[in-house]
Formats: C-alpha cells, sequence, structure tokens
C-alpha cells in the first residue's frame, strides 16, 4: 500500500495497487484508490461533564471520534466506545458522540442534543444515529474511517494498546 499526493491538491491518497494499462499505446497507471486521506476538520465542543474541548489541543496523540448509538436498543456502538477506551487509554485521546447521554459522566463524551455541538455534529456525524469512528493522526489528518464495531479490526493498523 502507498501513499501518494495527489496532484496541487495537497492531499494524499492511500492506494491499494498500481498497475499498468493495458494498452499497449499507453504509459499510463491505473491505480486502486482505497481513500482520500484529508486534513481534519477542527472543531470546539462541550463534554457532557461541562468541559469545552478544542481539537487544537488534542494532537499530542491519536484521536479517535467515536460515534455510538443507543436508540433502538443498541449497545454494541456503545461497548465500543468504553472497550477501545479501556484498551488504548494511554496511547489515545477518545471522543464518544451520542445523543441523550447522561450529564456529568467522565471522560470526552459529547451529547449531540447539546446545541454548543453543532459545529461537531456538522463535522463528525452529520445523522441522528451514526456508528461511524474516525482516526485523526497527531498531523491532523484523518487517516481512518470505519464502523464503531469493526475497532478490533482497526485500530491496532495504527496504534499500539
Amino acid at each position: 500500500m502507498w501513499l501518494v499526493p495527489v496532484l496541487s491538491s495537497g492531499r494524499l491518497c492511500r492506494f491499494r495497487s498500481v498497475k499498468r494499462n493495458p494498452s499497449p499505446h499507453s504509459s499510463s497507471l491505473r491505480l486502486s484508490i482505497i481513500s482520500l486521506i484529508s486534513a481534519a476538520p477542527e472543531f470546539i465542543c462541550k463534554t457532557v461533564a461541562g468541559d469545552t474541548v478544542r481539537s487544537s489541543t488534542l494532537h499530542d496523540r491519536i484521536m479517535v471520534i467515536a460515534n455510538s448509538c443507543g436508540c433502538g436498543g443498541d449497545i454494541l456502538s456503545t461497548e465500543a466506545y468504553y472497550d477501545m477506551k479501556r484498551e488504548y487509554a494511554n496511547s489515545i485521546h477518545i471522543l464518544r458522540l451520542d445523543s441523550k447521554i447522561e450529564k456529568g459522566v467522565e471522560g470526552l463524551q459529547i451529547d449531540m442534543e447539546e446545541k454548543f455541538n453543532s459545529g461537531i455534529y456538522d463535522k463528525y456525524r452529520r445523522s441522528y444515529c451514526s456508528r461511524t469512528c474516525y482516526v485523526i493522526d497527531k498531523n491532523n489528518r484523518i487517516i481512518d474511517r470505519f464502523p464503531s464495531s469493526d475497532w478490533k479490526l482497526n485500530l491496532p493498523k495504527h496504534i499500539k494498546p
């Protein structure tokens, strides 16, 4: 797998494979793109414990933004947050985004129904019910995105517990 700058945009692409075009009259390459790596949008939000968090202060470690959704009786995405927090507590900053989180709960838990948190909602959630995790490196680039239930497969690619 390769990381390659994409023309003048400054973004990086992660490629699965690079192959020559099958035409004998062409020297172009055919690229199989896995994902675009882009700068992570900055945000300010308020935790359910009342603390204000600025993403710019969290770049000393990898940051994981874990969306969870307790609607409809789903507990897997919430459990995924607590499991990631327990396993990687010393290696990452992990934020949980959800609605109707109990006030005063420890950690970087962000209630999406709080008006102050509309900025992070627009950048990392965009729907009432989301179970997507974002992994942001120390250089403030989104390096991975996956369903929260797949964290055991994806986080070890980027960090060690």
